[in-house]
């Protein structure tokens, strides 16, 4: 619905992974003797930025996102964090804003050393998720 806007930079990193990816790493790793009792995280082989992720959305729907500087973004979230302080639900205040700031990064490393790489990369993963949202939600539908 366009209510999504890159948040200043929008340059903080986010691990991201296809279901695909996932299902794909399962299986490696169920069937490797040399995965028991080690903990493993399902992600592409690179962080991406906030707004490589989100912009690889838009372009999806052909929509450019817009991008509110931080120096319009901190003190509105500041303003709604006081209206959210006597109760109000606010969209954005200061502790949210903080976590869309965020760098969100898991490393795949113990996955590629017991040889495991992730087929799909991000454009391709949107590109999918998305044809099959369009084709069984009507909200994506248009």
């Amino acid at each position: 619905n366009h209510r999504y806007f890159h948040v200043g930079a929008a340059n903080n990193l986010i691990s991201m992974a296809y279901v695909k990816n996932v299902i794909d790493q399962t299986l490696f790793l169920a069937s490797n003797e040399d995965a028991n009792n080690q903990i493993f995280f399902s992600n592409d082989l690179v962080p991406y930025t906030m707004r490589e992720f989100s912009d690889a959305a838009g372009d999806y729907f052909g929509y450019r996102i817009v991008t509110v500087p931080d120096l319009i973004i901190y003190p509105v979230a500041y303003l709604l964090g006081v209206l959210k302080a006597f109760g109000f639900n606010m969209p954005l205040y200061p502790f949210r804003l903080k976590n869309i700031k965020a760098n969100y990064c898991y490393n795949i490393g113990n996955s590629l050393q017991l040889g495991f790489f992730p087929k799909y990369g991000l454009r391709e993963g949107i590109r999918e998720t998305l044809d099959w949202y369009v084709a069984h939600d009507a909200a994506f539908a248009g």
